[in-house]
């Protein structure tokens, strides 16, 4: 057995018997000792000793090296285990495990997949075994349902760890001023269980929508033209609720990032919102802000022109702030920045902040940034300096961070970098990457990929790139995931589960 590097310190050792060596014979001396025999024979038993005792370690040598790789091998398949979002082993022909009509994806956790579907109302599959396990609205339900999860402070997939969804009809999101008799239902479905509780009645058509510490935060017109916003607790009910003056929206207030459009002309000034969440406050136009605790109106804190945002934590305490949307340019608009515990600046940043929710947490001492010019820069979190830049990352997006390499995939294939030092590892060109998702069992990259016969599921190998297996998919599926131990194809037909 051959293993790499071994030869490089090692002696050959030939053995052999004198007595069996050719030469010329001795002279008969029957009285006479024959002392060189006698050495040649003690010489050739040395020799054999030596040689067994060589043979020996090697052997030894070899047994503690494979025991040494076999428990560094399951050291690693047992942390590779902990991570939910790493698929079991996957080796082809893939096994078709279950299969359900599309949608998309609403909500997801460990064990729930939550589908929407206009055509067949909202379900939830067991990602085990595919069993619907309950299911909201009917046939051609106009009802859309989304997670009820404050995508401010996770860091993970903003729909993996919710326990309800909120479904309301899509006609309560209109723009003008509602008539008197308009009511919007909105119901909240426990995402384990399917039960619904303290649903909630707008009386007026919603502008905005938001999550708040698990609550509901709505923003709506009435009849009254006033506006309206009701935090609401899905367990419990209304927490509080605020109503302004007659007539403030006369047309209906309008979110600049969505309805600008909207509003034709001549046909007055509708109020502007300028929504934000701000030092514990909820900020609604440039002169009105509530108290996201009691409702009470406050003085309004300063929001970026950006009026959509998050804040993601940082492992010292510090925390990223972005902000993004339309400016009132009708240009988009991307603005991040590092504060301290404290709340003070530590840098601004220029790009937007990408997190990683599939990481194995080797990417903790890295802030990965997407710069305006289309690359990836690698910042160190305390001071804001570039630890490394990637320009040839353009048209690509990060999946996952596993053992120090993350994952990128897009126009240009598939490439991993560094994510200490943003040095390429490999770059796999072929591939034509059917969208900007991957997955992993730890040992390859799964991508889908459409060479024009139909689309195909791609595996290359996690450290050389290398590609290992292809094998054609079923059908046309627009989302790669996983859950249940399966790989997940979800698309407008089929949801299909592999392994």
């Amino acid at each position: 057995m051959h293993r790499r590097g071994w030869a490089d310190g090692l002696v050959e050792v030939e053995l052999w018997e004198a007595a069996d060596s050719p030469g010329p014979e001795a002279p008969d001396a029957p009285d006479a000792p024959d002392v060189t025999d006698d050495r040649d024979r003690r010489r050739a038993r040395t020799l054999r000793w030596v040689g067994l005792a060589v043979a020996a370690g090697l052997v030894v040598t070899m047994v503690s090296m494979t025991a040494i790789d076999a428990r560094r091998d399951a050291a690693r398949a047992a942390d590779l285990a902990e991570l939910a979002w790493v698929l079991p082993p996957l080796e082809p022909p893939l096994t078709e495990v279950w299969r359900s009509p599309g949608g998309w994806t609403v909500a997801q956790t460990a064990d729930v997949m939550v589908v929407g579907g206009h055509e067949r109302g909202t379900r939830a599959l067991d990602l085990t075994s595919g069993e619907v396990l309950w299911t909201y609205g009917g046939t051609g339900s106009e009802v859309d349902c989304a997670a009820l999860l404050d995508y401010r402070e996770v860091r993970i997939d903003e729909s993996s760890d919710a326990e309800f969804v909120y479904c309301a009809s899509i006609v309560g999101y209109e723009v003008g001023t509602p008539t008197p008799e308009v009511a919007v239902p909105v119901d909240f479905v426990e995402i384990a269980t399917g039960a619904q509780s303290a649903p909630l009645v707008v009386d007026g058509f919603v502008v905005m929508t938001d999550v708040v510490d698990g609550d509901l935060l709505v923003t709506y017109v009435d009849a009254s033209a006033a506006l309206r916003v009701v935090r609401w607790d899905p367990r419990s009910g209304e927490v509080w609720s605020y109503r302004s003056a007659p007539g403030l929206a006369p047309d209906g207030a309008v979110v600049d990032f969505f309805a600008l459009e909207a509003v034709e002309p001549g046909a007055g000034d509708p109020t502007r919102l300028s929504y934000g969440i701000a030092d514990g406050a909820v900020r609604l136009t440039d002169e009105i802000a509530l108290d996201l605790t009691t409702g009470e109106q406050v003085p309004v804190p300063a929001v970026a022109a950006a009026p959509f945002g998050y804040v993601q934590p940082l492992a010292d305490g510090g925390s990223v702030e972005v902000r993004y949307g339309m400016s009132s340019t009708r240009e988009w608009s991307e603005a991040g920045r590092v504060l301290n515990s404290d709340g003070s600046l530590r840098f601004e940043i220029e790009g937007s902040p990408w997190f990683a929710w599939q990481t194995d947490g080797s990417d903790a001492d890295v802030l990965t940034v997407f710069r305006p010019d289309g690359g990836i820069a690698g910042l160190d979190p305390g001071t804001g300096e570039s630890r490394w830049t990637a320009a040839e990352t353009a048209g690509m997006a990060p999946t996952f961070v596993l053992e120090g390499v993350q994952v990128l995939v897009g126009s240009r294939g598939v490439i991993a970098l560094g994510v200490g030092d943003g040095v390429q590892r490999w770059h796999a060109e072929d591939p034509a990457v059917w969208n900007g998702m991957a997955a992993t069992d730890g040992t390859v990259v799964l991508v889908q990929s459409d060479g024009g016969a139909g689309q195909e599921l791609v595996a290359l190998d996690l450290r050389t790139g290398v590609e290992a297996w292809r094998t054609a998919l079923p059908g046309s599926y627009w989302q790669i995931s996983h859950g249940g131990g399966n790989l997940l194809l979800v698309g407008d037909e089929e949801i299909v589960a592999l392994r």
